[in-house]
């Protein structure tokens, strides 16, 4: 099977981003890493929603939730347990959430992962 020259572009596009972001946040201090990890995110975001409203032409809010859930999630971990307990002041979360924080490329999987749970249950 012959794989396309935009396809090998593309993936090796995004192999040196994944590089660059593992390596942003070893070396970067704790702004700009959750800057380029807010930017990760809402460039996911955006492509989703060019998939759906530009190439489909259909407007639809159901895989927008789904996205709500997955970046909730995201946000739950990714945060750190100083912001959390800022955040959550009124009712705190889960406790083993609570002083639980993982990098951003185990947290965009998990959050997939949940999202197409939630996904499937509807």
């Amino acid at each position: 099977m012959k794989i396309k020259r935009n396809t090998l572009l593309t993936l090796a596009a995004i192999a040196v981003f994944y590089g660059l972001l593992a390596i942003a946040e070893n070396t970067l201090n704790t702004y700009w890493v959750r800057i380029l990890n807010l930017c990760a995110v809402y460039t996911i975001f955006a492509v989703t929603f060019n998939l759906i409203f530009g190439y489909t032409g259909q407007f639809s809010l159901g895989h927008a939730g789904f996205a709500a859930i997955g970046a909730y999630v995201g946000a739950l971990l990714t945060l750190s347990p100083a912001q959390k307990q800022a955040n959550f002041f009124l009712q705190p979360i889960l406790p083993f959430l609570a002083n639980l924080e993982v990098p951003f490329l185990p947290t965009l999987i998990i959050a997939g992962l949940l999202a197409a749970l939630f996904g499937s249950l509807v």
